[in-house]
């Protein structure tokens, strides 16, 4: 596992998804540690595929560590989605998904990392929130959000793919985290404070 001393330190690329690497990530999709959790209403996910890339505002990214492509990433505006379960969120806000497709790569402190920025990307674009929403079973996801800077900020509003319970008494419903931009903060050294 990366240090957080050896985290703050790495940099991650992220790298406009084409066509020609759809076998890639929807190979990723079917591995294991990954097809559990990347699921809709109806099961498994259905793969990536060309219509994707029509969608709008909606970006899909390969993300590199040292120039190799370890992990999938997407940003959307959910406010271009009527009935998104995000659509509560201040505009301009950014729904982010993605996994790590490298299965050795899990558990190492990467994702927190590309997450935390990505999402400091995404600010500096001018979104002024950034959403997302982990199945509620996925531990290892939350705790990775949570150390990328996530707060949990609710639970009444739950996505449309979202598996509901044959007698619907018990919804499951996924924690529902953001993260807003930072304020900035003005330093003032030893030295201001003489000549002020």
């Amino acid at each position: 596992m990366l240090t957080l001393r050896a985290l703050s330190t790495v940099r991650y690329s992220f790298r406009r998804l084409t066509p020609d690497d759809l076998d890639l990530v929807n190979g990723w999709i079917l591995a294991p540690h990954v097809a559990q959790w990347w699921v809709d209403a109806d099961g498994p996910a259905e793969p990536i595929g060309l219509e994707d890339f029509d969608e709008p505002d909606f970006r899909m990214w390969l993300v590199m560590h040292d120039g190799v492509p370890f992990a999938y990433m997407q940003d959307y505006d959910p406010h271009l989605y009527p009935g998104h379960h995000f659509a509560d969120r201040p505009a301009p806000a950014r729904g982010i998904d993605q996994f790590i497709g490298v299965a050795d790569m899990v558990g190492k402190g990467h994702g927190s990392a590309f997450i935390r920025q990505r999402a400091a990307e995404l600010f500096d674009e001018g979104a002024v929130v950034v959403v997302t929403d982990p199945h509620p079973s996925n531990g290892r996801a939350i705790r990775a959000y949570e150390k990328a800077g996530f707060i949990p900020y609710g639970e009444g509003n739950h996505p449309q793919w979202w598996p509901q319970p044959a007698d619907g008494l018990h919804l499951l419903i996924p924690p529902q985290l953001f993260i807003r931009r930072p304020k900035r903060v003005s330093r003032i050294t030893p030295t201001d404070r003489l000549t002020s």
